[in-house]
């Protein structure tokens, strides 16, 4: 039985119907290997099964304090059904990638059930009408709720289940699990020596801050600690951090990492973070020079950073760990029309970035705030639409996860596309999510219906900027490979009418010498 921070109770009262929290994501697996013929719901069922059986957070479920007076509790679930973790459904008609994208956004948007452990496997067949895909594919659709990613179990839950080799390994379980039994209202009470009943301090303080604005006070302690480029002085307005309406939005696509790595190889300095952030910064300028008649805003996005600390208890892999999050913001120096200039200025600012690092862990933010306080200000804040209501700290969140450079296999099925489904907010209204993985690159957007009603639409703009960024890297190679041309001839001319004018020279002297 072990608590949970106040950063993920936050994470819990901020939570609706309409904005769940929790991280999913559509994986396509191909089976094309050797092992992958006898792949069955069953086997998989089984396979997903061993794997679970040493991770015991994952049997867990969350027990709330009486009143919300402290912070909820893992506990073991005693009714814990590995059925109610794991379905089957077979793709609606027609059954192309358009209709898989939708499925899971309509996954991702319903929220998991709290009465059970947060997290779920969609298992998904009929994928035969997908062209790129080989004869028997199938994909995964996995949700788990942030408040499990943030222990040590929770995010390895998913890495767990994949191996490095079409053989999958072998996993001992040594004993077999038992439900503890759960606590009396009374024990989670006054359990904890830092209750709120427990503290009169605290529970003072906690009456003392009830009249003060929640949401406020916490967005100005994060916006004071975050990393911020000197071109990070004030947020301008914009379509994308607005207050949410219409349903959610999601569209995922895949790219060859050999052409972003050719554009790279050719610019000093660059790396593949810079590239991403002008890949989407090229995007959202032609997008918004498409969709208003405004001039363009510097858009500011938040990078988020997780900074993970040894657990000290390694031993234990229930154990809560020590994983805090960090972010920066940085200018995408939209209102640059030049592209090479654009992509200079964001290498620019976010190395500026990195230079002077002002990284904020989430968790010390959240914790000096009582449970019952840090649920009223998460509650307030998405109910009475405080995003309205002061200025928007950011534009858009970009999300980049390094991903490995060989394949992953499922139950000797391949890994062959991957793409990630994250919360919006009202005043975060869209959201990048990137992921590298074997020679691709993954870009995944998530917005509302309101801000970007045809998502397939905006993917254009995604490949307008890639290939943007190729054409004038190509333009400027050739421009700089004629100037050294010209430079060069300049050159060997100078060189070669030297020689004739110092031998010319030579000739009259001898003949002046010979004269006289």
């Amino acid at each position: 039985m072990h608590q949970l921070s106040s950063l993920d109770s936050g994470c819990l009262y901020l939570e609706s119907q309409k904005n769940p929290l929790h991280i999913s994501g559509l994986y396509i697996f191909s089976n094309s290997t050797a092992n992958s013929s006898s792949l069955t719901f069953d086997s998989l069922k089984e396979h997903i099964g061993n794997r679970i059986a040493v991770e015991p957070i994952l049997k867990q479920r969350l027990l709330m304090v009486p009143m919300e007076l402290d912070n909820p509790y893992w506990v073991d679930d005693q009714d814990f059904n590995l059925n109610l973790h794991l379905l089957k459904i077979g793709l609606p008609q027609p059954g192309d990638i358009d209709t898989l994208t939708q499925l899971a956004r309509d996954i991702h948007q319903k929220p998991l059930d709290r009465s059970r452990p947060l997290w779920e496997i969609y298992y998904v067949d009929g994928l035969d009408r997908i062209n790129s895909l080989t004869k028997g594919s199938f994909a995964i659709i996995t949700k788990i709720h942030h408040t499990l990613i943030h222990t040590s179990s929770g995010e390895k839950l998913f890495a767990s289940l994949l191996d490095f080799t079409a053989k999958p390994r072998k996993i001992s379980v040594e004993t077999e699990w038992q439900p503890e039994p759960l606590p009396s209202p009374l024990d989670m009470l006054f359990r904890n020596n830092n209750g709120t009943l427990k503290s009169p301090i605290k529970l003072g303080k906690l009456l003392l801050k009830s009249s003060q604005s929640a949401a406020s006070s916490i967005a100005k302690r994060a916006l004071a600690n975050l990393s911020t480029t000197p071109s990070v002085d004030n947020i301008p307005a914009s379509i994308f951090d607005t207050h949410l309406e219409g349903q959610q939005t999601f569209f995922g696509k895949q790219y060859d990492l050999d052409l972003i790595d050719q554009i790279k190889d050719q610019i000093p300095g660059i790396q593949h973070s810079d590239l991403v952030l002008a890949i989407c910064s090229g995007a959202l300028r032609s997008y918004l020079l498409e969709h208003t008649t405004e001039s363009i805003p510097n858009l500011i996005a938040l990078l988020p950073i997780a900074v993970k600390e040894p657990d000290p208890n390694k031993n234990n892999s229930s154990i809560l760990s020590n994983a805090s999050i960090s972010g920066t913001l940085i200018s995408l120096a939209t209102q640059e029309a030049d592209v090479l200039t654009r992509l200079q200025t964001i290498r620019d600012n976010y190395k500026a970035t990195k230079l002077y690092p002002k990284t904020m862990p989430a968790q010390q933010l959240a914790d000096y705030i009582p449970s019952i306080y840090l649920s009223m200000a998460a509650k307030l804040y998405s109910r009475w639409h405080f995003s309205e209501k002061h200025n928007s700290h950011f534009n858009l969140v970009i999300n980049q996860v390094p991903g490995p450079t060989i394949p992953l296999y499922l139950s000797g099925s391949k890994l062959v596309e991957q793409y990630h489904l994250t919360p919006i907010f009202d005043g975060m209204g869209l959201v990048f999510n990137v992921c590298s993985y074997h020679g691709k690159l993954s870009i995944s957007v998530m917005s509302s219906s309101q801000i970007l009603p045809d998502m397939k639409s905006f993917f254009l703009h995604l490949e307008k900027s890639i290939n943007d960024l190729n054409s004038a890297l190509n333009r400027s190679m050739e421009a700089m490979s004629t100037s050294s041309t010209k430079a060069k001839t300049q050159a060997d001319k100078k060189v070669s009418k030297a020689p004739r004018v110092a031998k010319r020279k030579t000739s009259n002297t001898k003949k002046k010498i010979s004269s006289d």
